[in-house]
């Protein structure tokens, strides 16, 4: 028996309507059956069952009084309907000029006005075939679609024949897979050991910070005994993980297979190997101003961007692991699982994402490399000049505050400078107004009279700075409510925080608005990103403190945290 895709329905007064339809369909690929009115004369004919049965689509041609015979159970077209209702099949009444719907419908009918249904006219019969179409579930039955079965068929007979060996050959790579994971995994886990020991050193170097006039010599020991350590350990594991891997033609053959190239892993090796330097020049760094009799607040910053330099980097040496290993067989990861949970030092990210995910990390990654060197080089000369004050801040008078006003023109925005470099110079001055407040605090406590440079007068000038950032940057319009938090802050020390500035492009955010500003993440107090990323590792859900700015003030709100962060640009209010 032959096969149909689509069973038109008609009445004889909708022939040409009905043969027309069934025309276009043949014409556009489908299987339609049209029995011609003179096969219909006589009993019914119970063949035409079965095309109904077979058939994905049931199309009623309806001209106008077309139902009202139907009230008559020997009625072909009410047979006809009630075959396709008892077989669920998909029906689309096509309803002619001049048809309407009984107000009430032949027993065994009812429901069938509920169908999706189409309005049929002459002026728009183009568009009545393509809405027509849209409805139809069968698919068009096309000499290429033919072909296209014919050459799946010759394909797959040939995948039958190719999968022993494509079999054979993954048995055989997996061994070399094997080997270039432990490899790399060795050489990762020394990176995440690494950024481990940076983190004690960023903590001891930050606790140093209220003695950098040299004043407390056992702080400055406990700062000493934290460098030796992380030297010694670094000098560890380079000894277990400083070497390189031989590949054989076949090995990098396999490689090459599964998308990784010998020269890549080779690249890796050298990354690798190379941050134990990198290290050492953090390590040196700080021991050379440890060993003058004072530390400049300036030179203590650009330290804590010596750290963030180097975290960035690893974090950007493990993208490009996981992007190696995320291409081999999940049988040859054994190495990346078993030292997966302690990775406790890495970002949250995993396997299992698209290569163009990991470029992205890897991108965004040099991005904020290439920011933080550019910036914290670019203010860290001016930057001295100005925070030589902290030290003489007891004595500033009119001449004083006159070398203020100038020295301050170090942060003067420049519209050739991109958007995240001149807001780097506020993030700077900003933490000039953090010290600036604990000194008034501290001078305030001792009962001495506050100078001429104060939080006030530095604040006043942080105000200028973000309003001329503000004219720079129309698009930045989470700045006033970085003004008010500046302002209700004026006599908080612990000055912290994390503005959201951006979401990812063409989405949005279900709790989050730009200009929110982090506080708090489940109970730990966020004062910059590094302590955000840190409480996020944690835990991935809980509750959140932000503060939104609401009629020109700060609300506080505690939210529970959505946990698609990934979608949110987040800066810091104060440097880190």
């Amino acid at each position: 028996m032959k096969k149909y895709d689509v069973f038109i329905s008609y009445r004889r007064s909708s022939f040409e309507s009905a043969n027309l339809i069934a025309t276009r369909l043949k014409a556009a690929g489908y299987r339609v059956f049209f029995d011609l009115e003179s096969m219909r004369s006589g009993p019914f004919n119970e063949q035409l069952y079965n095309v109904i049965e077979h058939c994905r689509d049931f199309v009623l041609v309806l001209p106008p009084n077309a139902l009202d015979r139907c009230v008559n159970e020997q009625d072909w077209v009410r047979k006809e309907i009630c075959h396709a209702l008892t077989y669920k099949k998909n029906i689309i009444p096509v309803m002619l000029n001049g048809f309407e719907w009984p107000k009430q419908m032949p027993q065994g009918l009812e429901g069938l006005e509920n169908y999706q249904s189409i309005t049929s006219s002459v002026e728009f019969f183009d568009l009545v075939m393509k809405r027509l179409e849209n409805y139809l579930r069968s698919r068009k039955y096309t000499i290429p679609r033919v072909v296209a079965r014919w050459c799946c068929w010759a394909l797959l007979g040939m995948l039958a024949l190719l999968a022993p060996l494509f079999l054979l050959f993954r048995v055989l790579s997996v061994p070399v897979c094997e080997k270039v994971v432990e490899h790399l995994t060795i050489k990762i886990m020394a990176t995440n050991f690494m950024l481990e020991d940076n983190k004690l050193l960023a903590e001891a170097w930050k606790e140093y910070k209220p003695y950098l006039d040299g004043s407390n010599s056992e702080a400055k020991d406990k700062l000493f005994e934290t460098i030796q350590l992380v030297e010694n350990n670094t000098n560890e594991y380079e000894q277990l993980s400083n070497m390189a891997i031989n590949l054989s033609a076949w090995e990098e053959f396999v490689l090459l297979f599964y998308k990784v190239r010998a020269e890549l892993v080779a690249s890796f090796d050298v990354l690798a190997d190379s941050q134990y330097r990198d290290m050492r020049s953090v390590l040196n760094f700080m021991r050379h101003y440890l060993a003058e009799e004072y530390v400049l607040p300036s030179t203590h910053d650009f330290g804590i961007a010596n750290i963030d330099t180097f975290n960035m980097w690893a974090q950007k040496l493990y993208y490009i692991y996981l992007q190696m290993v995320n291409e081999f067989p999940k049988s040859a990861l054994n190495g990346y699982y078993e030292i997966e949970p302690m990775l406790t030092a890495m970002p949250q990210v995993g396997l299992g994402r698209s290569r163009a995910d990991y470029d992205a990390l890897i991108n965004r990654s040099d991005e904020s490399l290439a920011l933080l060197t550019n910036m914290s080089e670019a203010v860290r000369d001016s930057a001295d000049e100005l925070f030589m004050e902290e030290y003489n801040v007891k004595a500033q008078g009119a001449e004083a505050l006159e070398q203020y006003k100038q020295r301050i023109k170090a942060f003067n925005l420049n519209k050739e400078d991109s958007q995240w470099e001149n807001w780097f110079k506020i993030v700077c001055f900003a933490d000039f107004y953090k010290s600036t407040i604990e000194d008034d605090k501290q001078l305030e406590a001792e009962g001495i009279e506050l100078p001429a440079i104060n939080a006030n007068l530095v604040l006043l000038d942080l105000y200028k700075l973000l309003d001329e950032f503000q004219m720079l940057y129309p698009n930045a319009i989470y700045v006033p409510a970085v003004k008010e938090f500046f302002a209700q802050n004026v006599k908080n020390p612990k000055l912290g925080g994390v503005v959201i500035t951006d979401f990812a492009q063409g989405k949005e955010h279900n709790v989050y608005q730009i200009g929110d500003i982090i506080i708090e993440w489940n109970g730990i107090f966020i004062d910059n990103i590094s302590t955000l990323r840190a409480a996020y590792a944690k835990s991935q859900s809980g509750k959140l403190k932000l503060l939104r700015l609401e009629n020109g003030k700060l609300k506080e709100l505690a939210l529970t945290i959505p946990g698609n962060e990934d979608i949110v640009a987040f800066t810091p209010l104060v440097n880190e």
